[in-house]
């Protein structure tokens, strides 16, 4: 990691973000990719790539619903099984 950047208390800090908590951050990446047209895995190889960073990193400041979202890209990339739930069985 570069001078610029640096990791306190888990949390990514460099010259012009610090966040808080995970919502912050999920909030951040669901912006960043409403405002470029992009998915949220997009927005968020963006940010890893453009901070030269690992994903290891920033596993702890990814929100539950940020989850969710990423998952979903996964499933609609093609890049993970989508799994049946027990709701699928009564539809």
């Amino acid at each position: 990691m570069s001078n610029d950047r640096t990791i306190i208390n888990d949390k990514i800090v460099d010259e012009q973000q610090i966040f808080q908590d995970p919502n912050e951050f999920s909030i951040y990446i669901e912006t960043k990719a409403a405002e470029n047209h992009q998915t949220c895995l997009e927005a968020l190889v963006d940010f890893i790539e453009s901070k030269d960073i690992e994903i290891d990193t920033i596993v702890d400041i990814i929100s539950p619903s940020l989850r969710d979202k990423l998952k979903e890209n996964f499933i609609e990339a093609g890049l993970m099984k989508a799994q049946n739930t027990l709701t699928d069985f009564f539809e």
